[in-house]
């Protein structure tokens, strides 16, 4: 991994910072509408759909900021190249989950 590589790493991060936060937000201010009154069906259904995307985002968020941790430790020279944060994270059990190893150049 070169500085272009971290760099573009680094926008990625905030990016999905900002995305997780705007996820967030939306998830608070539809829970700030709950009243004396159990939610409708359909609220609950929305509710839950905007949850699934605000973890989705979260997950995201997590795994750049993983990576830019890795990059602090070992300098980025020290990451495999196909160790970005933007490999899809499918599910917590994905396959790919634990396959990118941050190694020391020799």
């Amino acid at each position: 991994m070169d500085r272009t590589d971290f760099m573009a790493s680094l926008a990625e991060c905030a990016t999905a910072t900002e995305s997780y936060l705007r996820e967030a937000d939306k998830t608070s201010v539809m829970l700030g509408k709950c009243s004396q009154q159990p939610l409708s069906f359909d609220e609950r259904l929305e509710l839950l759909g905007q949850e699934i995307l605000e973890r989705d985002a979260f997950r995201v968020y997590t795994a750049a900021k993983r990576f830019l941790h890795r990059a602090a430790l070992l300098g980025y020279d020290g990451l495999a190249t196909d160790c970005s944060p933007s490999q899809p994270i499918t599910s917590p059990s994905s396959q790919n989950r634990g396959r990118c190893r941050a190694t020391k150049p020799r």
